[in-house]
Parts: structure tokens; sequence; C-alpha cells
């Protein structure tokens, strides 16, 4: 229905606010492609005419100037006054080998398997069930685990993510400064580089799927920590390494079912020293309510793992059910909190 009169500045907002939502698929695939593609890799040593790009990027020229005129509106890349193209600070993001790179978290987000994922959406709130799994047939970890190529884009991107939440999370973090600390699930092993460069008389193991810690030994030794880490490729089903002080899980729980986490939560206790903690680092919700990031990260558990955001309760009875007892809820600057356990 449509009325007569003219609407509101308050409708106008809101019809701005809904209609950039709508559109927001369109940012993700434009950075996907960017990403892909590596314009800012050939950007990196200066300014490239249209002609050029399109050349090396084998691309049909007036289709990459749309793509890029798009992305300038955005602020990612530039058209200079001479019709060159040039990089900007978020174009930079896009870089392979820049510090702080998003560029496969770009990759990932505007991905075919997180569109295919959110594209059975309404599936997944009619019955419950994970899109991914309804359209894969298989858990995204184990299709990321058998699918090298597209495997190494999600790990890098959780390194990516764990380069920018690192500093937040090691302000709240209560860690020991001597002993071992298992990261369990550490991906490449970014946030336990980042915890042993911060602690150096600790001791790290890094644990998680033997396609997954490949890359760890490199990124260990550009951190410097390589010689005190120890890189072990397990699953989460197994018995983990035995009688550390600490065991460190970050963004693992939320992704995965109650039961598997009170699994994983019931191994660490069991392998736990004594006087030992576990360290979850994840999103909380709070009560009723939830901001932004933890809603976004919370729906994205559902499309993807089949795990789901929790609240402190929530997260109260799965420490309990696996004969753990929370200490206390650490929240950070980010939408990450700390949760502090111990054995009962």
């Amino acid at each position: 229905m449509f009325p007569l009169e003219q609407p509101t500045k308050e409708a106008c907002d809101n019809a701005d606010r809904v209609r950039e939502m709508a559109f927001a698929f369109q940012h993700s695939q434009m950075l996907a492609v960017a990403a892909r593609l590596g314009i800012a890799d050939l950007l990196a040593e200066g300014p490239l005419p249209l002609t050029e790009l399109a050349k090396r990027l084998e691309c049909n020229p007036q289709s990459l100037a749309r793509l890029l005129r798009a992305l300038a509106a955005k602020e990612v890349f530039r058209l200079e006054p001479d019709g060159r193209y040039s990089l900007t600070p978020m174009a930079e993001l896009l870089r392979d080998d820049t510090p702080g790179s998003l560029r496969a978290t770009a990759m990932l987000y505007g991905g075919s398997q997180f569109w295919a994922a959110f594209g059975v959406l309404i599936d997944s709130i009619r019955n419950g069930q994970t899109g991914f799994d309804c359209a894969y047939g298989t858990r995204c970890y184990d299709y990321f685990a058998a699918n090298q190529d597209e495997g190494r884009i999600f790990n890098r991107s959780m390194s990516e993510t764990a380069w920018w939440s690192s500093n937040a999370i090691l302000d709240v973090l209560d860690l020991p400064e001597t002993g071992t600390v298992v990261d369990l699930g550490g991906s490449e092993g970014m946030l336990l580089a980042m915890v042993l460069r911060a602690r150096p008389a600790l001791r790290g193991v890094l644990y998680d799927m033997p396609s997954v810690v490949e890359r760890a030994p490199a990124l260990l030794a550009s951190a410097g920590v390589a010689d005190r880490c120890t890189i072990i490729g397990g699953d989460f089903a197994d018995a983990y390494p035995q009688g550390a002080e600490c065991y460190l899980i970050k963004s693992v729980l939320n992704g995965e079912t109650d039961a598997r986490a009170i699994d994983i939560l019931s191994r660490c206790r069991a392998a736990i020293a004594p006087g030992g903690r576990v360290l979850v680092v994840d999103t909380v919700l709070a009560e009723n309510t939830a901001g932004l990031a933890a809603a976004a990260i919370d729906i994205t558990m559902l499309a993807m793992t089949g795990g789901k955001a929790r609240t402190s309760e929530a997260f109260s009875a799965l420490f309990y059910a696996a004969g753990l007892r929370i200490e206390e809820i650490i929240p950070t600057t980010l939408a990450y909190h700390v949760i502090v356990g111990s054995s009962l």
C-alpha cells in the first residue's frame, strides 16, 4: 500500500536503513570479487590505468570499470584525476601481504559457501536445520577440511579475525606467567602466537585438525615463538594434550551444539592439570536482547555451523554438565567475552 501523503523524515530514514540492509549483499560480493581477483595486490606498487588492470586480470574492461566505480563509491579504491586507479586505506586491507589483511575474510563471506547457506536461511528458520548442512550435505568444518583451497581461505580468515581481536582479548586474559597453554581449535596459531609473545616464559600447544595446522609453522616462526610451541594435529573427538595449566578455546563452543560443546569441555576437564583453568573466548548474549555483532554471530551459527550464541546462564549449564564451574565472565571491548572456568 502506498499512501498519497508524503513520508516524514523519520519514515524516509527508516526506509533508507531497510534498503541498505537489502542491498548489503552487493557490497559483500563486490569485496569478494575484488579480493579474489587480487586487484589490491596489483595496485600495491602504484596506480594503474583501467586497460592495464583489465589486461593483467584478464577481465572485461567495461565490467571491471563498473566494479571499481562501485567500490570507489564506498572508498575502496580511488579513481585519480588522470584516470588511473589507486589504493585507499580500506583497499589496502584487501592486499594479501599487508598487516591486518582482511582479504580472506572478504573472500569467505562473499564466497559461494556462505551464499548457499544463507540462501536457504528461510528453511533453517522453518525447520531448525543448519543451512550449510542442507546446501552441502555435510558440516561446514568437514567441508572446509576436505576442500583444500576453500579451507585455506577459511583458516586464513580465522587468523585475520584473531589478529584484529587479540589485543582486546589479551587485555583481559589472565594467563599464567609460566607453564603450558593449549590452544584448542587454534587454527593457524595466530592467537597463540600473540599469547606467547605476551608471556615470554610460557610454552604453547596448538591443537587443531591436521589440514588446518599445516600453515602454523610459518606463522609461529614469523612471530618468533616457534621454539616454544608444539603443533598437534587432531580432532575435538580425540583425547587432548594432557597436564597443561591452561586450555584456551576461542570461537569454538558457539559453533557447536550443546552436546558437542559439553564433550569438548569434558575432555578439557579430564586433561587439565590440578588447579588449572579453562579459558573460553566467545560471544555471550545478554538476556532478552543482543547487540548487532552478537546477533550477527548468532545468525551466522544458525546458517553455517549448527551452533548458537549463548547467554551466561546457558554457558554455566554447559560448564556444569562438563564438571566445571565458571569463576567469572569478563567482557572485552569487542563482541567477545572471556569465560574463566575450573574443575568443580
